[in-house]
């Protein structure tokens, strides 16, 4: 009893201890409960067993780029940690390796520190508010199909249509209604996608967009149901309630896990465009603060060992965050002809990859000039030979980490790991 309260005490303590704790867990509770709702009250788990489909109904547990939502707000929010407060405390130790100092050789002390954090995370307001209104606006267009079978089509068929380019527990409702009302055989097999024609010259279509596969589509499946039904007027069927809430839910958490993505890119760069103009900042203006690479660095690292390591533990952190687009892209029908999201997420995965290693360098690189000033001696330029500008530190766990990130990223995009490097 007393391990149990000791667990649950240091449970409330995590919640407590930071926003981005509570944020993270009431996020889980959320999509552990939209799950719950999709199994038991949706009846999204119950597969269809009639062979109505060209490719495989899948049913909610078949699909895992939603029911693995309540480990996927976790994993975002140790990248959001890494990719912001990881680095606000490599900020705070910037002046013991004399990266940051002040004109006039003045100690960098506490209370300046603080305000300089203070400003940063003034600033991370503002990408906060942008990765949402990014966020939300990828998770419109990545609900179009489910906005246009629920609310746009003013068809049955055109439903059916629409639902058809990939079926699963999003239109059980439609199937249901399909099963109940209408006789069928493997002939009238609606979503049968290798069976349509082009109606002008009864051809096979050749790799049709999905525009055209919905239009004959429709125009099959119109024929099918007039075929099999008597009487029927080809209106649209209304979602039932456990329709409407359950795929709004679930477009919202994905609205948010897409937000999440935003900021940890957002984050990623804000940290090297605020090393590039870290004099104009409120702060090192007030208080003569100055970013200088540290050319007699120990470690040879420019004095910035300890953002190399953090930028480091961050590849493996956004290795593990590549779970969900690969989930997402693996439930994809047909890879040759992605969806919107799928097209974007395509591009920006690459991005977030590369950014933050390549935007490191580069705002490094551009502070290298006003190093060669304060070389006097043989001793300093040989000393300065041996600083590493790139970001890899030294041991092999860390460059590991980066490796896989770039071997996942292949992965997702299907190319091979030896035309990246």
């Amino acid at each position: 009893m007393t391990e149990h309260k000791s667990f649950y005490y240091k449970l409330v303590s995590w919640i407590k201890s930071s926003p981005l704790n509570t944020i993270t867990f009431i996020l889980f509770i959320f999509s552990c409960l939209i799950c719950a709702c999709a199994r038991f009250w949706a009846d999204y788990n119950e597969p269809i067993t009639y062979s109505l489909f060209a490719v495989p109904y899948k049913t909610f547990s078949e699909v895992p780029a939603w029911y693995y939502f309540p480990i996927y707000f976790p994993i975002a929010a140790l990248v959001v940690w890494q990719s912001w407060d990881a680095f606000i405390k490599v900020w705070e130790k910037l002046p013991e390796t004399n990266v940051i100092s002040r004109r006039g050789k003045e100690k960098v002390t506490y209370e300046i520190l603080n305000q300089l954090k203070n400003e940063f995370n003034k600033k991370r307001y503002r990408l906060i508010i942008l990765s949402f209104i990014l966020g939300f606006v990828c998770m419109y267009e990545d609900s179009e199909r489910e906005r246009r079978t629920m609310i746009h089509e003013k068809t049955f068929s055109g439903q059916l249509a629409r639902a058809c380019e990939d079926p699963d527990f999003l239109s059980k409702w439609l199937w249901n209604y399909w099963i109940a009302n209408h006789t069928y055989s493997d002939n009238n097999n609606p979503c049968s996608l290798e069976k349509l024609k082009e109606p002008n010259t009864g051809e096979r279509i050749k790799n049709p967009t999905k525009e055209q596969q919905y239009h004959w589509r429709k125009a099959e499946i119109l024929k099918i149901i007039n075929a099999n039904t008597m009487n029927f007027s080809n209106d649209r069927i209304p979602p039932p309630t456990a329709q409407w809430i359950t795929v709004t839910l679930f477009h919202l958490e994905d609205g948010i896990l897409i937000s999440l993505g935003w900021l940890i890119f957002l984050q990623s760069l804000a940290h090297s465009y605020y090393f590039y103009r870290f004099e104009k900042l409120k702060t090192a203006e007030k208080n003569d603060l100055i970013i200088e690479l540290n050319v007699n660095s120990d470690l040879n690292e420019f004095g910035l060992e300890h953002w190399n390591h953090t930028l480091n533990n961050l590849y493996w952190y956004l290795s593990a965050a590549f779970i969900p687009p690969i989930f997402s892209r693996m439930s994809q029908p047909d890879l040759s002809n992605l969806d919107t999201s799928q097209v974007w997420l395509q591009t920006l995965i690459p991005l977030i990859v590369a950014a933050p290693m390549i935007t490191t360098i580069i705002v490094r690189q551009m502070r290298i000039p006003d190093s060669w000033k304060t070389l006097k001696t043989k001793t300093d330029y040989q000393k300065f030979l041996e600083q590493r500008l790139w970001p890899l530190d030294r041991n092999w766990s860390s460059k590991l980490g980066v490796l896989l990130a770039f071997f996942i990223l292949s992965l997702f995009l299907g190319i091979n790991i030896a035309t990246i490097f």
